[in-house]
């Protein structure tokens, strides 16, 4: 076993040979070096990732290697790739991340800031506790998941994309796009999302949501401070049902209290926006008005 430091000072393959990987810190691993576990299969369900401190996990056939690599080195922007050898082990080998593909997970962790990612359909970015992703974009099959501690920062979800903020993550802020999908979870936080034809499920804390078209909804155990609503809703012969406009845009409000659906009015405010009214059940009560748009 190597006890003292490893380093590249240039393109260069490092051969690991054995089950047991070197304690050694590993120094200067860059795009168009190899690190060769000689002994250790590739196969299909192998991973790499970073982790805290910048140890890297290779998973091959159901067992952990365990690298050290430098702490100080900057890794975002990258992913670890495994492929064969081309005789009976595994090499790892460092490329630019630009795309997630199909198939493929990023994974940020903890001390690490990812920027500008393309996650594609069928791929994946998980961001976990102490991780930061800025600016990424997740395409129509692609999903970005914020783990408890995570941050997502300025991502836009596009149609057939989703974004998950799990309990404990935050995303600041998301632009939502027609056919894209946020789901903020019990515990989650979403601040200031922009909403333009695409959905937010909220079932934790969102704040300083602007719905330009699209749709909110809020459930039992979800809140929804400062929603505001840029795009006036036009009415007219269909609407009538709480949250449902003649643009086929939908809003969803969520009330306090009981309320009969097939009561609700939507109407003209005399200015450029909708009132809805809850009529009274008895004409000799004044109406009035629940909501007002202007």
């Amino acid at each position: 076993m190597v006890s003292g430091a490893i380093a590249f000072t240039g393109s260069g393959t490092l051969e690991i040979v054995g089950s047991v990987m070197p304690s050694a810190t590993i120094s200067g691993f860059e795009i168009g070096d190899i690190i060769d576990l000689a002994s250790v299969a590739s196969g299909s369900g192998g991973s790499a990732v970073l982790t805290s401190g910048n140890v890297l996990d290779v998973v091959e056939g159901g067992s952990t290697y365990v690298l050290n690599l430098n702490p100080s080195q900057n890794y975002s922007g990258t992913q670890f790739v495994l492929s064969t050898d081309g005789i009976s082990g595994t090499d790892i080998a460092l490329a630019n991340l630009v795309s997630v593909p199909s198939g493929w997970t990023l994974t940020i962790s903890s001390g690490q800031t990812s920027g500008d990612v393309m996650v594609l359909s069928g791929g994946t970015l998980d961001i976990l506790s102490g991780g930061t992703a800025v600016g990424t974009t997740v395409s129509g099959g692609g999903s970005e998941i914020v783990s408890s501690g995570g941050t997502a920062s300025s991502t836009t979800v596009s149609s057939g994309g989703s974004l998950v903020v799990s309990s404990g993550g935050l995303a600041d802020p998301t632009m939502i796009s027609s056919g894209g999908s946020e789901t903020v979870s019990s515990g989650g936080t979403d601040l200031g999302a922009l909403i333009s034809g695409g959905m937010q499920i909220d079932l934790g804390l969102v704040s300083g949501v602007t719905v330009y078209a699209g749709s909110q909804v809020v459930g039992s155990a979800g809140t929804a401070i400062g929603t505001k609503v840029s795009s006036p809703m036009s009415w007219g012969a269909n609407a009538g049902a709480p949250g449902v406009d003649k643009g086929g845009n939908t809003f969803n409000l969520t009330l306090l209290g009981q309320y009969s659906a097939a009561n609700f009015n939507a109407g003209a405010d005399g200015h450029v926006g909708t009132l809805i009214t809850d009529p009274p059940a008895s004409s000799s009560v004044v109406q009035t008005p629940l909501v007002v748009h202007h």
